[in-house]
């Protein structure tokens, strides 16, 4: 019952309220049965309201007895829980051939013999109950009760922890087990992900090779510029790499060279997209489901084209700008999902191949375009801004390509007496 803060003698002094219920008035003993449970409930401000007023004092009949009842008083000045008792149909069963009787825990036996035990002797029982009179404490309770419930440990197969069995007879308490060795640095770790994650280790589209030196030094600015801590806090190169093996596997590759850096490149990026990333990310949210297939989608037409063959060393001939094949699957399988037009495919699909792989492929269709309008137009202007756009090849391309046509078609002797000493066409 809440303690008012106002009172009115024309009222119920107790609960103050307009009720069709016969109003009584108080006596002197019942005023100070009224003020003896004010005291016992803590209400200050009715023992006062009691005492300093002479009355007389109107109350409820049922007011005044749940007021005054003892029970009501013991229980209202009790601040501690009344404990609620445990059933047995309240706690779940316990699996002693599946469950550490330490710790209650999982405990698999068959798969992890090294970190787990199963009860062979009688006599293990009886050491483990007087060690939990030594203890006493609220582990061993807990222990001891499951115990005797339980007269055989041999016959259900009971398991349990190496570690648990260790710190129960240690006298060290439960809380503190766990995993051995120092905890994980959430900076480093949060800056790891930041480095798988990012748009030029794994999602980038050119086909680059990094040392674990380029990718510490990406680690570290991470971590200085998010949260401020000195750029030696990072991993080093050998856990970093261990971390890369752990998270990729096979899938990324370290040319190791004595004396060298350890240049880190990916293979077969597609199986690890669609085996541990596809199925672990799902989301049942329709829109973040759709972003995340378009995403996917991206990155496996991205591992596609890194991993596709490129040849630097001749140029592509006439057959070669006019054939479609240089495609990859993926994306030609995009394209024909989104464009009726075969030559409209083909010619978006070198324009992405070209913008997504700038140092590593020369487009066959936008170097025979670029040849087309300079030999047409003679424009140097017009070349250097389709290629900006990525609609031709550059204009020092288109150069080096007709450079290339020269000296493939011209005998040397004819070739090394006028280039480069005068103009040769």
């Amino acid at each position: 019952m809440s303690e008012l803060s106002h009172f009115e003698l024309s009222k119920c002094v107790i609960c103050q309220l307009d009720t069709q219920e016969l109003l009584l008035q108080m006596t002197d003993k019942g005023t100070a049965a009224v003020i003896h449970s004010c005291v016992a409930r803590e209400m200050h401000k009715l023992e006062v309201h009691l005492k300093e007023h002479a009355g007389p004092f109107v109350v409820h009949g049922n007011c005044r007895k749940l007021f005054t009842d003892l029970r009501n008083v013991q229980s209202a000045c009790s601040n501690d829980d009344v404990p609620v008792k445990r059933l047995r149909s309240s706690v779940d069963l316990f699996d002693w051939k599946h469950m550490c009787f330490f710790c209650k825990l999982p405990a698999d036996f068959e798969s992890d013999k090294s970190a787990v035990r199963q009860v062979q002797t009688l006599e293990l029982r009886e050491a483990i109950l007087t060690q939990c009179s030594v203890r006493g404490d609220e582990w061993a309770l807990d222990v001891q009760g499951r115990l005797e419930d339980c007269v055989d440990l041999v016959h259900p197969e009971a398991v349990y922890h190496c570690y648990c069995h260790t710190r129960f007879f240690q006298g060290r308490d439960l809380s503190k087990t766990g995993a051995c060795g120092r905890p994980e640095d959430t900076v480093n770790a949060d800056a790891f992900d930041n480095l798988c994650d990012c748009e030029w280790l794994e999602s980038s589209c050119e086909d680059r090779l990094y040392t674990l030196d380029d990718l510490q030094q990406h680690m570290s600015n991470y971590v200085f510029d998010k949260f401020g801590r000195l750029p030696d806090s990072v991993y080093s190169t050998r856990y970093l790499k261990k971390k890369l093996q752990m998270k990729y596997g096979e899938n990324v590759y370290f040319a190791e060279v004595s004396g060298r850096k350890n240049v880190m490149c990916f293979r077969n990026l597609c199986s690890f997209i669609i085996n541990d990333k596809w199925y672990d990310d799902r989301n049942h949210d329709p829109e973040q489901e759709s972003k995340r297939i378009v995403t996917m989608a991206a990155k496996l037409i991205v591992s596609e084209i890194r991993s596709m063959p490129c040849d630097l060393e001749t140029y592509p001939t006439i057959s070669d700008m006019r054939a479609s094949d240089t495609t990859p699957p993926l994306l030609h399988l995009l394209l024909r999902n989104m464009i009726s037009s075969q030559m409209k495919q083909f010619t978006i699909a070198q324009c992405i191949l070209q913008a997504a792989r700038p140092r590593t492929f020369i487009a066959p269709l936008l170097l025979g375009l670029g040849v087309q309008l300079d030999h047409n137009y003679g424009s140097k202007f017009l070349l250097q801004q389709l290629s900006r756009l990525g609609m031709t090849a550059s204009y020092d391309e288109v150069e080096r390509y007709r450079q290339s046509v020269l000296e493939a078609t011209c005998p040397d002797s004819v070739v090394g007496s006028t280039f480069p000493s005068c103009m040769t066409q």
